[in-house]
């Protein structure tokens, strides 16, 4: 199963990019979801045989939750099979994976080389992205245009936004693994600087906010006892160190083309709120609408019809499928240019209900984040700290690009929050079969209730 893991993980972060230079064939950047078509039989088979003992109840009350407003959805809107089929792809195909490590155990060695493997690709991110940026530097000067554009700085994840995401999540757990000094300083720092030069290169403003955000919660997540109000100022500094640096190499790349940096950007008056609401109506789709516009025309739309609004126009009806126009939604060429983030994406196919059921996930993975951390002490407990800000910055990524379109995030943010969820039943389980005295299972109810502020 190991081998079967990790050629998935290399799978989802290089096959689509290798596919579109024509080193491998098209079809070859579908493995990942034919794979997970066994990982699910797999999960079936032995979970039925251990009856999902790792699994937390609270999870199958969130996925039986989203499976009836799937249902509604599709009933009220009338769904044809074409767009039910490809939106249960696009959605649940990885979902198999967060089960595994509830029927699997894995061990500490192997998730230790799967570690290795993400943080090996996470480094080779920089001089594809480096290479992708000249590229595009090189082309603006030969037509004699400013051409400086990062949106084509993809790296392998073929998204600017995607890719700062990424590295965002492997400075997480590079960081967890400092703070639980599994790593030196001599090792961690110019590790993480070479892992977030790209994020500089690509132009992606929401990294002003994910990162310093992602970094700052490991910080405060990792404080030991006493220790809290150091690693908070440690974690501001490091979210300060962040942006001194982000900003003059961003301003190097865009000021050709702008005219100012990206402060100024941020100062002038009414240029965010231009910028993340344009305004756009239905039917104007010569130019997007922003992440606040496009979030605003999804409720706007949708509050016509109250039960639209709660579970949406029905899974896949609003987004487009490369199996072909039968597959395609209905309302895809009606809504697509507002589809800018996840967020809009959730709440047009599954309404405000299904928005909520999703924060309400995030925030149980955050709080199983938060447990593990504090009662182990080795690899999960590092794994831990860093997951909760990975849960940080897939959050606020949701809101700022559509990250439901990369296979490479939907699978290793359900693979390892299943590990993460699945080490918490674990741990509560154990200290309940083995506890010789009341002091030990007031352990276990401690490990199902709300966890205290960090």
């Amino acid at each position: 199963m190991q081998v079967l893991i990790v050629f998935v993980m290399v799978a989802v972060l290089s096959f689509e990019f290798l596919a579109g230079h024509g080193w491998l064939p098209q079809i070859i950047k579908y493995s990942p979801e034919v794979l997970a078509i066994g990982v699910a039989i797999l999960v079936i088979v032995a979970g039925v045989r251990s009856r999902f003992q790792y699994v937390r109840p609270v999870y199958w009350l969130v996925f039986g939750g989203l499976v009836l407003i799937i249902i509604c959805g599709a009933v009220v809107n009338h769904l044809e099979p074409g767009p039910i089929f490809a939106g249960l792809r696009m959605y649940f195909w990885a979902l198999p994976f967060f089960f595994l490590p509830a029927v699997l155990d894995i061990k500490e060695h192997q998730l230790r080389f799967q570690l290795l493997l993400l943080l090996s690709i996470g480094l080779l991110q920089l001089p594809i992205a480096w290479e992708q940026r000249m590229v595009t530097l090189t082309s603006g000067l030969e037509t004699g245009q400013a051409v400086y554009a990062g949106d084509s700085t993809v790296g392998t994840l073929m998204g600017s936004g995607l890719l700062t995401v990424f590295l965002a999540c492997a400075a997480c757990v590079l960081t967890a693994f400092f703070l639980r000094k599994r790593i030196s300083a001599k090792i961690f720092l110019p590790l993480i600087i070479l892992l977030l030069v790209p994020t500089m290169l690509n132009e992606t403003k929401s990294a002003l906010v994910i990162l310093p955000v992602a970094l700052f919660t490991c910080f405060v997540t990792g404080a030991k006892p006493g220790a809290r109000l150091k690693n908070t100022v440690a974690g501001l500094v490091a979210a300060v160190c962040f942006v001194a640096v982000f900003v003059p190499v961003y301003d190097r790349f865009v000021k050709p083309r702008w005219g100012y940096g990206i402060v100024d950007f941020i100062m002038m008056e009414g240029r965010v709120e231009g910028y993340l609401d344009r305004g756009s109506q239905i039917g104007e789709y010569e130019k997007s609408a922003g992440k606040i516009g496009g979030l605003k025309v999804a409720v706007s739309e949708l509050a016509n019809d109250p039960v639209n609004l709660a579970f949406g126009l029905g899974i896949g009806n609003v987004s487009e499928s490369a199996l072909g126009e039968k597959f395609t939604g209905k309302y895809f060429s009606v809504y697509a240019v507002f589809v800018e983030s996840s967020a809009i994406h959730i709440i047009f196919e599954f309404g405000l209900m299904g928005l909520a059921l999703v924060l309400l996930l995030y925030w149980l993975l955050f709080k199983d984040s938060l447990s593990v951390a504090r009662h182990s002490q080795g690899i999960m407990g590092a794994l831990a700290i860093a997951w909760a800000g990975v849960i940080m910055a897939m959050l606020i990524g949701m809101f700022s690009n559509n990250l439901i379109e990369s296979h490479a995030l939907s699978m290793l943010f359900w693979y390892f929050s299943g590990l993460i969820a699945a080490h918490r039943m674990r741990e509560a389980i154990s200290a309940a079969e083995y506890a010789t005295d009341p002091a030990a299972l007031r352990y276990v109810v401690r490990a199902e209730e709300p966890d205290a502020a960090v």
